[in-house]
């Protein structure tokens, strides 16, 4: 059962550094501060004005009951000026556990007060989703965004929705959503991902500001790609003899980012005691010329490496380095690897294999930053091997978020990988940072999708925060 402890360590912190903010889980300390704002924002705000709140005092009184019973469910988190801690926004998350909740009043808590409990209600009923079985699903979802007057128009409601994001995928809420009325949080909400459900136009009997400044309401869902548990080293190892068993005549391999196998190897053996695995290709390996390979083979598995040999005052910078495991019975030659002597160039080693008499060009590639321009080089060496080898498999790390193929550097990266005729595989998220919101970093490239047989990835957080990824590979149809 998912609780408050599951989001209270969700923090965003923006703004200029002058004028820094912060969103953070609101403490109980901090809760009659919070009811104090919400109510000034209802009464202050123009979209709050149909309902008259301000003429009815009892529908103020009741919704502070309301309101108060939803914070005690401490799924609630306050956006702070970080130099003063001053409480400026609020934002009060609850699950919608699916339709209305049944949350209906009678006349005697305020005329104004039922009138905010029905259209709660309506946009309830809409929001909340079904499955294929007609059965509501969860929705993480919320009063409002509270916002004292003074600090509208800023980009708090951006990350109160990227803050939202990340309580769902915390408490594993598959879908979040909300009614958004100003067009600035509609477009931040769209840049998040969030899908239109309904477009409404405002009630004709809305107040003439609230008309001009708030002319629609969209109600918006979002679909979160919620993470699997993670595995440890011998559910690891279940997971793979399951993936892999039926399919020992296919070249199957999987990736990791180890962030140092000197500090993880320990995990390995477990991990990988699954005889059909070919391959196992290594993002950060950390390895640096003075670690023997003896001490960090696998049974079964030959070690081929490419270190970064970068140093600074005459040591070895940190990180970096790619490997392969390659079970020891596969005849191979490398055929290309990068020169990783300088500081933040793409890190890669190219190797020709032999499996069941089919020549494959298998690839592990390690991008250090996400700023590395390295799709001329990344396509300029591929073509230069390409045509050697009727099948091609590249894996690794590119630091490059292939979420949505379309927008910067993955644009970039899918237009170079379509040109060379690779298929990028990955879709769903393989990076899940504690406060950053999921990222797709870890990628397979082949240039036969159809010879495909199954892909995936599990999360593995005793080695890094990236999931494996896994490739069957069909030598033949």
């Amino acid at each position: 059962m998912m609780s408050s402890d599951n989001v209270k360590g969700i923090s965003r912190t923006f703004g200029s550094p002058n004028n820094r903010k912060v969103i953070k889980y609101l403490e109980d300390q901090d809760i009659n501060t919070a009811i104090s704002l919400i109510e000034t924002v209802i009464w202050d705000h123009p979209i709050f004005a149909p309902f008259d709140f301000r003429s009815d005092e009892r529908s103020m009184e009741s919704l502070r009951n309301f309101i108060e019973a939803y914070l005690e469910k401490k799924l609630m988190f306050g956006c702070y000026c970080k130099k003063t801690n001053e409480l400026i926004g609020v934002d009060v998350l609850y699950i919608l556990n699916g339709g209305v909740n049944n949350n209906n009043y009678d006349r005697e808590s305020g005329e104004a007060f039922c009138k905010y409990i029905q259209e709660l209600n309506f946009v309830r009923s809409i929001l909340s989703p079904v499955d294929g079985s007609g059965n509501h699903t969860e929705c993480l979802t919320s009063l409002g965004m509270f916002i004292l007057p003074a600090h509208r128009g800023t980009n708090i409601p951006e990350f109160m929705l990227k803050v939202r994001t990340l309580a769902a995928l915390n408490l594993r809420i598959k879908f979040n959503g909300g009614a958004f009325i100003e067009k600035k949080i509609q477009n931040s909400a769209k840049k998040l991902d969030y899908k239109e459900i309904v477009y409404l136009k405002y009630r004709k009997n809305a107040t003439a500001n609230a008309t001009k400044y708030y002319p629609a309401k969209l109600i918006m869902r979002r679909e979160c790609d919620v993470r699997e548990e993670s595995l440890n080293p011998d559910t690891l190892s279940e997971h793979l003899n399951a993936q892999f068993s039926q399919l020992p005549k296919n070249f199957n391999a999987v990736h990791i980012n180890a962030q140092s196998i000197p500090n993880h190897f320990e995990h390995m053996p477990t991990s990988f005691d699954c005889k059909n695995i070919h391959a196992i290709l290594v993002s950060e390996t950390w390895l640096k010329p003075y670690h023997d390979n003896t001490k960090y083979s696998l049974p079964g598995y030959k070690l081929i490496r490419n270190d970064r040999v970068v140093t600074v005052k005459d040591k070895y910078e940190r990180g970096g380095g790619v490997a392969i495991y390659l079970r020891e019975d596969i005849t191979f030659a490398i055929i290309e690897k990068s020169q990783n002597s300088e500081i933040k160039v793409l890190e890669c080693l190219f190797l020709g294999i032999d499996f069941q008499n089919t020549k494959i060009l298998l690839a592990v590639y390690y991008s250090p930053s996400k700023k590395i321009n390295f799709f001329s080089s990344f396509e300029k060496m591929y073509r230069k091997h390409s045509g050697n080898y009727e099948h091609h498999i590249i894996m690794g790390d590119f630091n490059t978020c292939y979420l949505n193929p379309n927008k910067g550097r993955a644009k970039t990266f899918h237009s170079t990988t379509e040109s060379c005729g690779l298929t990028i595989l990955s879709s769903r998220p393989t990076h899940y940072k504690p406060n950053s919101l999921p990222s797709l970093l870890d990628l397979i490239l082949v240039s036969l999708p159809q010879h495909v047989a199954i892909s995936g990835r599990r999360p593995i957080n005793f080695f890094s925060h990236h999931c494996l990824i896994y490739i069957s590979y069909k030598i033949t149809n």
